[in-house]
């Protein structure tokens, strides 16, 4: 905890400055490194979606809201999705005064009902529905709980809010079954990828989406940072199943999916 956190929560007043609009101010000044990343994301996504195209977006793994921070100024609408209570409680106060966003305190899988969330300290963005992510990462990520969550389907939440211009879906090794739950095309969706651990499921989720388009979606991959939004996506299903299958792959990617119009 940092000392301003330290003494306005001793005056009791964190909760009032903390959702409130001169918050931002004070993160700037104090961590203007964090609103240079910000604006870096935001040109990207703005370049990523094009003028007119960015109409509604959903955020899948929202955590504490920094990426439904960014679509919020790209996109008509955003629909934030996060299964932990306390931090959907958390973007529900970060989010109370933009009307173009909405929180959905729920996760996503291929299925309605109930499921459990391994949660980590602060609000890690680590926490997971998935056992087998957990029982790879538990001694490196402290404070564990077990958590019972309502999870939902892509395809209920789309009946709900319309489809969406693009969807994008950080799940820590649940994407399988988040993508299961989508029956139709979405134009442009992104996912991350753990290799070589998530290397078949993520070969999986490609060949979901190419199914879905009949053999029309292309992919584009990033390794680090987003910089520059990709013109081309140059990857078949067939590619990336190799690429992320190969034992010298990059630990982590992250792939954006375009349909082929």
């Amino acid at each position: 905890m940092t000392w301003f956190g330290a003494l306005t929560r001793k005056l009791g007043i964190y909760g009032a400055i903390r959702y409130s609009p001169i918050y931002p101010l004070i993160q700037r000044l104090r961590n203007p490194g964090y609103f240079r990343a910000l604006q870096r994301e935001e040109r990207f996504y703005r370049q990523l979606l094009g003028t007119g195209n960015s109409g509604l977006v959903f955020d899948v793994g929202a955590n504490v809201g920094d990426k439904t921070e960014v679509f919020s100024r790209v996109a008509r609408q955003v629909v934030s999705f996060e299964p932990d209570p306390r931090l959907a409680a958390h973007l529900k106060l970060r989010f109370q005064r933009q009307k173009n966003v909405v929180v959905e305190g729920c996760g996503l899988s291929d299925r309605e009902g109930v499921m459990t969330l391994h949660a980590y300290g602060g609000g890690s963005a680590y926490n997971t529905l998935c056992d087998r992510r957990h029982e790879s990462i538990a001694n490196l990520h402290p404070g564990h709980q077990k958590i019972d969550v309502l999870v939902t389907t892509l395809d209920q939440m789309i009946k709900r809010h319309g489809v969406p211009d693009y969807i994008k879906v950080d799940v820590e090794g649940h994407e399988v079954e988040v993508f299961a739950g989508l029956s139709r095309n979405v134009r442009l969706v992104s996912f991350e990828a753990n290799l070589p651990e998530f290397g078949s499921e993520t070969c999986a989720v490609v060949q979901r989406l190419d199914a879905l388009s009949g053999g029309t979606v292309r992919f584009w991959a990033a390794a680090a940072e987003l910089a520059e939004a990709p013109t081309d996506f140059p990857l078949t299903a067939e590619e990336v199943c190799k690429l992320v299958m190969d034992d010298r792959a990059p630990a982590y990617l992250e792939f954006f999916a375009r349909i082929n119009q």
